[in-house]
């Protein structure tokens, strides 16, 4: 595998492994607890398939079921 790829894959599953972490608390406090905006974790959590807990103590967030190509956030190759 080519290096940049391996990141990107590495980079996927570190991200989700994290999310994994977390996800006994609800989205807005998992949010906080990460430092970072809770819109931008609601869709992170949907696209990479982490249930957390709602808020309302109604049973889990809603997931992206759908096989997909990953969607990761680092830009192309940059050195190119």
């Amino acid at each position: 595998m080519k290096p940049y790829p391996a990141l990107k894959t590495r980079y996927y599953y570190e991200t989700k492994e994290l999310l994994e972490q977390y996800k006994e608390f609800t989205i807005k406090t998992a949010a906080e607890k990460l430092g970072i905006d809770p819109s931008n974790l609601r869709t992170l959590a949907y696209r990479m398939g982490v249930e957390f807990h709602r808020a309302n103590g109604t049973g889990k967030t809603t997931i992206d079921t759908v096989e997909r190509k990953r969607n990761i956030t680092l830009p192309m190759e940059p050195w190119k």
